[in-house]
């Protein structure tokens, strides 16, 4: 039944997209005619329409509507109407995409895109979805979860980009373009307060043009507290030792907040048309609590910790919560130290009127040091209550017993082991917490050529890209602390470290040329060949021995350590079809392939992930542009999908996450995306996505290790959709000055959290989430904007909301063993802008 019920959703899904595809032909064959001879082929035939974007999807400018891509593009005035400022909150702003905080203190960005979830916090691996700004790749997860100020748009590009974009790019692309130097004078100035102790301000300067130089710089202080209280607020723990660099640090009183700094810095170098030269610099550091996590449920029928779990919490106060609660209790948790930094130069030479050459180097670094209570159990106490339970799961779990043994034998273990952990009885306890730190840097240098000609249009490339991570718990110290008491006076053991060395290189050469067979029809062909070279070391365990100076400047013995070598040279391609019979439709058809490349983690090895994907799409500019569809079906088959698993579902407690081969997938489905502008101020807009996905050859670890026999796809819901509409007014002063007002709402269907379809029914007393429920999150702005001041200046002011209805469900849940825990959805935050621009 399940599967006939899939099947015939999607079926209802392609006779949508067909019929939605058929509509469009049959409109621009009634109005082509039309539109060619009233002057809407050169955007003449009315006073207003939607306007051109021009991206960079090709690693060259191009309208976004030339583009055989399935992209959104989305604008500086829509980034600042969303308060948009990191790839952190581009959640709904493209179809089949969702881009989460992952649980945990350092809440990296969690890409779904087209059904593939790209995750890349283990140490070792690459991502699916590639990140870049300013053409320049980042290589670390960790480096993307910053903000950057000024903005000019963000290009979200969905499906294989495995030809321009290269290596682990094999579900999308999101490209982040800044702006650049205007070399007019102006000071920008932003104050914005809101609900929760908001307070943010904005300062830009543009300086004027000193001969060929131009110049601005910004800077961005954004702060806010928690949407949750922290019951554990206050607890202090000591992370002090011999290269931690951290020291006691107090969990925070609310969980959520935002204690953010950022710089950004451009120098544009112009001598001549035909020649520039811009360096970039961006800086930013932030002191953020981690979001809320909160207990949701356990099954005592688990063997070993389900009865231990509800022994925890018969005798201890739990806050469990399966929505939003107002407050929870992350003792364990402390605030997130981040800071990245980065300095690019792009060089652009127009060497001939069909010749354009660029170069962009750059080099990144970043840091970040967290704590978090993973379970969203904190404040726990090790009790008497607790002391049988436990004493059996230390006796099983140490391999003192197997269970084959005499029944006296198994009882007189435990109670040995049960008098042996009398002396810690009142400790701390920790069920599952996490404490890493870690620090990258990396440095790349590509050269690009564009060539343009009546018959062809090449861009090609040379690159080099090279990286250093160091992940982990802080030096000396464990990274994952699971059903252990701990000191109560929260000086945290030292010994037992757990941390990972990784570095890469890749070398790539690139080609991809559109043929202009006729003055409608492109055949393009691209291909990609890229070298990867990785190579790490896992050390872990050992016991700590205290120096002169007590834990400052200690040593570790007896660790273990773990090497592995990685190389890997593999192509990638491309070819496609273009049918352009007017300025402002747009058909194609494309087969591409892209991998996400291999390496180990600790001394498992995994496979690279490859994928082959066909797209057929159409764009259409219609009604002398006041209407825009775009529309897109794709199909993509995965091999070797890399799948990021905890460590103890495989038989590996010691490391918290691996990646393991998964086995292969099949994901389809249709995407649509259209623009109104049906009067002169109105746009509408709105866009749909869905995606079905089929696991096939799933590994049978995978399989045991969530206890079941069959697995679904889980974070990736199977529709999408946005709707909204912006008003701008005409001018209402002298000089101008307008009324404007926009809203935004994005819906997400049902959503799969347990792979294991059966689970609730093989172990009922399973208190878990199995699924987040369908939901919409709303955000809306109103305002007057740009209104002339006597002395020269404009100002604007608006009120805006995020999550106006205060949408409060599951997030990123995580099924730990025999319990589960989740962030949620970020509480309704409303607040006042106020600009001047000078």
């Amino acid at each position: 039944m399940r599967n006939q019920k899939r099947h015939a959703i999607a079926a209802q899904a392609r006779k949508l997209a067909c019929s939605v595809a058929i509509a469009a032909i049959a409109a621009v064959a009634s109005n082509a005619h039309a539109q060619q001879s009233d002057g809407a082929e050169q955007g003449t035939g009315s006073s207003f329409g939607i306007t051109d974007i021009v991206v960079t999807a090709q690693r060259r400018e191009q309208n976004l509507q030339d583009v055989p891509i399935a992209i959104t593009a989305v604008d500086a005035a829509s980034l600042e109407a969303n308060r948009v400022t990191s790839v952190q909150d581009l959640n709904g702003l493209a179809p089949n995409v969702t881009v989460r905080p992952s649980a945990g203190a350092i809440s990296l960005p969690s890409f779904t895109m087209r059904g593939v979830t790209s995750y890349g916090v283990v140490p070792g691996s690459d991502k699916q979805v590639s990140i870049y700004v300013d053409g320049v790749y980042i290589g670390s997860p960790r480096g993307s979860a910053f903000e950057l100020p000024d903005i000019e748009r963000i290009e979200v590009l969905r499906g294989p980009q495995g030809t321009l974009f290269g290596r682990n790019a094999t579900a999308g692309a999101v490209s982040i373009v800044t702006r650049e130097p205007t070399g007019v004078f102006g000071v920008r100035q932003t104050l914005s307060a809101g609900n929760y102790d908001y307070f943010r301000t904005r300062t830009t300067v543009d300086l004027p043009a000193v001969g060929p130089f131009s110049a601005y710089v910004s800077y961005v202080h954004d702060k806010r507290d928690g949407d949750i209280d922290n019951l554990g607020g206050g607890t202090v723990w000591d992370r002090s030792g011999p290269g931690t660099n951290v020291g006691r640090l107090v969990s925070p009183r609310t969980l959520g907040a935002k204690d953010n700094d950022s710089l950004f810095a451009a120098v544009r170098f112009e001598p001549s048309p035909s020649f520039s030269a811009t360096y970039k610099f961006d800086k930013a550091w932030s002191d953020n609590s981690p979001e809320g996590i909160a207990f949701v449920g356990n099954n005592p029928d688990a063997p070993l910790v389900g009865s231990l779990v509800e022994a925890i919490l018969a005798s201890n106060d739990v806050v469990i919560a399966r929505n939003r609660p107002d407050a929870v209790n992350n003792a364990f948790s402390t605030l997130v130290k981040q800071r990245n930094e980065g300095h690019t130069l792009t060089i652009n030479w127009d060497v001939a009127d069909s010749i354009q050459l660029k170069s962009i180097t750059a080099y990144r670094e970043s840091f970040i040091n967290s704590a978090t209570s993973l379970d969203g159990l904190g404040g726990l106490t090790f009790t008497p209550q607790m002391l049988p339970n436990y004493a059996t799961f230390v006796a099983f779990s140490t391999g003192l017993l197997t269970g084959a043994e005499d029944p006296a034998v198994i009882a007189a273990t435990i109670g040995a082991v049960a008098n042996g952990l009398v002396p810690a009885l009142g400790s701390r306890f920790c069920v599952v917490c996490n404490q890493s730190q870690s620090e990258s840097d990396q440095f790349s240098t590509e050269l690009q050529m564009n060539y343009d000609s009546s018959f062809l249009t090449l861009t090609a490339g040379l690159l080099y890209f090279e990286s250093s991570d160091t992940s982990g718990g802080p030096p000396a110290m464990v990274n994952n602390y699971q059903y252990t008491p701990l000191p109560a006076n929260g000086r945290l053991p030292l010994g037992n470290e757990s941390l990972t060395f990784s570095k890469a290189k890749s070398y790539a050469a690139y080609a991809q040329g559109e043929l202009h067979v006729t003055d409608t029809i492109d055949v393009i062909l691209g291909a990609r060949l890229t070298r990867d070279e990785k190579s790490g070391r896992y050390q872990y365990g050992g016991t700590f021995t205290p120096g002169p100076n007590g834990f400052e400047d200690g040593t570790i013995s007896g660790q273990q350590v773990v090497t592995y070598d990685y190389k890997d040279t593999r192509p990638s391609f491309l070819v496609g079809v273009n049918y352009q019979p007017t300025r402002d439709l747009l058909f194609y058809g494309k087969f591409s392939t892209a991998y996400v490349s291999g390496g180990a983690v600790a001394d498992i090895t995994f496979d690279a992930e490859k994928v082959e994907a066909y797209e057929i799409g159409a764009k259409a500019d219609l009604f002398d542009r006041r209407l825009r569809t775009n529309i897109a079906l794709f199909r993509a088959n995965y091999s070797n999908q890399q799948s990021a698993q905890s460590g103890t579902n495989i038989g590996r407690p010691d490391l918290s996450t691996v990646i393991v081969d998964f086995g292969n997938t099949r994901a389809q489905g249709v995407e649509l995306e259209a623009t109104v502008a049906p009067i002169e101020g109105v746009t509408l807009f709105g866009s749909g996505g869905y995606t079905d996905i089929k696991f096939e050859d799933v590994n049978p670890i995978i399989i045991a290790g969530n206890g079941g026999t069959r697995i679904r796809p889980t974070g990736v819901p199977s529709w999408t959709a946005k709707v909204g509409a912006s008003y701008q007014s005409p001018d209402l002063f002298d000089g101008g000055g307008s009324f404007t007002a926009r809203i935004d709402a994005d819906w997400r269907s049902k959503n799969p959290i347990d792979p294991n379809p059966d689970r609730a029914e093989l172990q009922p007393n399973f208190d878990t989430i199995t699924d987040i429920p369908a939901y919409w999150t709303v955000n809306g702005r109103i305002g007057l904007t740009d209104i002339p001041l006597a002395a020269g200046p404009t100002l604007s002011v608006s009120a805006w909301g995020r999550n106006i209805f205060d949408e409060d469900v599951p997030l990123f849940p995580l099924i730990l063993g025999s319990f589960s825990s989740t962030n949620f959805v970020s509480a309704a935050t409303y607040g006042v802008d106020v600009t001047v621009k000078f």
